[in-house]
């Protein structure tokens, strides 16, 4: 793929709109608000139908008695396909959690979570991790992607 610069010097090239100025022609911003606009409607359809070749994938440790954890900053909207729990972090013994609605929130006792709650750029956990010691919380989400700049000095 080309640089965004290459690609704006070409479309000026051929809409006939190589001069331009803060007074005249079209700005250079205008260019880069349209390439970021036209990559986020590709992107939105590509998930769509495939969101499996856009995931990742973070490892988020356990705190004892902790119910909130929040969420990767790089998340797509956020956009999760699936939350697991390891008691003892072994990659053998993650077990899915179901999502449930707030009502269904317990905030008492400890234990092993079966469930997660999102909240904002949070999850919660239901109920609260009791061995938060090594205990893994496993987040698979759709990334977002790059937003798009000019080399710029």
């Amino acid at each position: 793929m080309q640089r965004l610069e290459l690609l704006i010097k070409r479309a000026r090239t051929e809409s006939l709109n190589k001069e331009y100025s803060t007074t005249v022609g079209i700005p250079q911003e205008d260019f880069v608000a349209w390439a970021n606009e036209a990559q986020e409607r590709l992107y939105s359809e590509a998930i769509k139908t495939h969101p499996m070749y856009f995931t990742a994938e973070e490892i988020i440790d356990s705190v004892s008695g902790q119910e909130a954890y929040d969420l990767p900053s790089y998340i797509y909207l956020s956009h999760i396909e699936n939350v697991e729990y390891s008691v003892d972090g072994s990659e053998l013994n993650y077990y899915r959690l179901d999502q449930v609605k707030m009502p269904e929130r317990i905030s008492y006792p400890v234990g092993n979570p079966g469930y997660y709650i999102r909240r904002g750029k949070q999850i919660l956990l239901v109920p609260a991790p009791q061995n938060g010691s090594v205990a893994k919380i496993r987040v698979t989400y759709v990334k977002k992607v790059p937003r798009l700049e000019i080399r710029r000095a």
